[in-house]
């Protein structure tokens, strides 16, 4: 997956953190007990925020990713529901080099009048996945654009 880790001293793992239960830990060990090694760990969360989603008076919203990957990417897209708590929850695979697009409330179906915020949890690389969206009316017009960030900024 890019970036390509094969000729490095590098692994990647990734794995998409439970919204419920406790933080997770990880643990390094030295099989080799005659030399020392010093080994450096870094954790990114690539989980994507979006601030509004809506069916309120027909509105349906769109979401489309972008893989920007040479390999698959899967990530589960979850609407907390601001009227009823929800959530909504749908996996999703986006292909090398095309894109996903997800309605509301065709393919993730969700009640009238109801809005919140979305998330998207990805399995993969920082910037693995860009996202954007759109609510738009009955006859197709676009009101409003919606911007997909980081939720955790890395420092």
């Amino acid at each position: 997956m890019t970036p390509d880790l094969r000729f490095t001293f590098s692994d990647r793992i990734s794995w998409i953190q439970p919204s419920t239960g406790g933080g997770l830990y990880i643990g390094m060990s030295n099989p080799d007990t005659t030399n020392g090694y010093s080994y450096g760990i870094r954790l990114t969360d690539t989980t994507l925020i979006s601030p509004r989603w809506t069916t309120y008076g027909g509105y349906t919203t769109q979401y489309g990713f972008v893989n920007t990957t040479n390999s698959p990417i899967s990530g589960t897209l979850t609407l907390y529901d601001q009227v009823s708590g929800g959530p909504y929850t749908m996996s999703i695979t986006v292909a090398v080099g095309s894109r996903s697009v997800v309605t509301i409330p065709t393919q993730l179906v969700v009640p009238a009048n109801h809005a919140g915020q979305a998330t998207f949890a990805f399995v993969g690389p920082p910037g693995a996945i860009m996202a954007d969206g759109l609510v738009q009316n009955s006859s197709g017009t676009v009101i409003l654009p919606i911007t997909f960030a980081a939720r955790n900024f890395q420092h």
